[in-house]
């Protein structure tokens, strides 16, 4: 059985949301559990775990949506405390897990959003009629073709 290019895209995506997140507890364990802005990488974790546990359960466009708003919205957080701070938090730098942050977010927002597009090309196809090879209206039925005389 093949999986379809929107079915496997929206669980890559899946997968790097879930990634993202372990990277959040990661950094929360062993960084910032006893810092101001230490909660907000808790709640990162624990929503990338309910957004991936959502995109892989069910093909449902609010799942894509809620995933990307996740990985671009931690993305930009991310460069926010590099940049201009945040929450009165500011960092310099980037090391291993913020590298690893980046590469996760950007390749989930990415394959997300080609999730989503994949996913409205596949039920667009499926509207229309389908044709038998033959270029006749017809079912996609395999094998001979129906014995007319029945």
């Amino acid at each position: 059985m093949t999986m379809s290019p929107a079915r496997a895209t929206r669980l890559v995506g899946a997968a790097c949301i879930l990634l993202g997140g372990s990277v959040h507890l990661q950094q929360w364990w062993t960084v910032f559990r006893d810092l101001d802005i230490g909660p907000l990488f808790i709640l990162n974790a624990l929503v990338s775990i309910l957004v991936g546990t959502w995109l892989i359960a069910r093909d449902d466009a609010w799942a894509l949506a809620a995933g990307i708003a996740l990985a671009v919205g931690s993305l930009v957080s991310l460069l926010a405390s590099r940049t201009t701070g945040l929450l009165g938090f500011d960092a310099v730098g980037y090391d291993t897990a913020e590298i690893e942050a980046i590469v996760v977010e950007v390749l989930g927002a990415v394959v997300l959003i080609a999730s989503f597009a994949l996913r409205g090309s596949s039920s667009r196809r499926s509207d229309s009629p389908s044709v038998t090879s033959a270029g006749q209206p017809g079912t996609d039925r395999v094998g001979p073709p129906a014995d007319p005389r029945r």
